[in-house]
């Protein structure tokens, strides 16, 4: 019994050690990373793209509440496959990229949900700050460490783009735009 004892103590002090020691971690941006937009003019809805081109990543994995991300986009690099829908989304009644070339997304507050976690923060674009609630998941490619050095961070939402001023096409383009945000990051060596 004193073994037993033993033994069950000194599992429960390791991981109270190794949870007490769990802090937040700095994260890079790695290659791969883009935000994903679907927005509807027909039966189908139509994808697009935008490279990410910053990011501060702080994650907690055993308290998300202690994590931040804060995301730059380039807007002005808008990908779709129309270049008449490309050039269009650049002028000026929708992301205007000549004056406003980039987006930013900062998070005010993450809470755990059954499936991950929800992200509460301001999404910037054409220089209006909109709040957003996005939900989140963090994954790991089979192929990267076991040790969480590599993680994706999938991001997901809607937004009004009439709140943002983006006005252009109204009869074509519905209003809600579906985001899906694909981070790749990792620990800095």
């Amino acid at each position: 019994m004193k073994r037993l004892a033993f033994f069950l103590t000194s599992i429960l002090l390791a991981v109270f050690v190794s949870v007490a020691h769990a802090a937040p971690q700095a994260y890079v941006l790695a290659q791969g990373s883009k935000v994903e937009f679907f927005y509807s003019s027909g039966p189908e809805p139509t994808r697009g793209t935008f490279p990410i081109t910053g990011a501060d990543i702080v994650v907690d994995l055993e308290n998300v509440r202690r994590s931040r991300v804060d995301v730059d986009v380039s807007t002005a690099r808008v990908r779709v496959a129309d270049p008449f829908g490309m050039v269009a989304l650049k002028g000026e009644d929708m992301l205007n990229t000549g004056r406003y070339p980039t987006a930013r997304f900062q998070s005010r507050r993450i809470t755990r949900t059954r499936d991950g976690a929800q992200i509460e923060g301001d999404l910037t674009l054409k220089g209006i700050r909109v709040p957003v609630v996005l939900q989140a998941i963090f994954l790991r490619k089979s192929t990267a460490p076991v040790d969480n050095s590599e993680l994706i961070l999938r991001v997901s939402g809607e937004v009004s783009r009439k709140a943002f001023g983006i006005t252009g096409f109204p009869n074509l383009v519905k209003d809600m735009i579906r985001l899906d945000f694909v981070v790749n990051i990792a620990r800095p060596i």
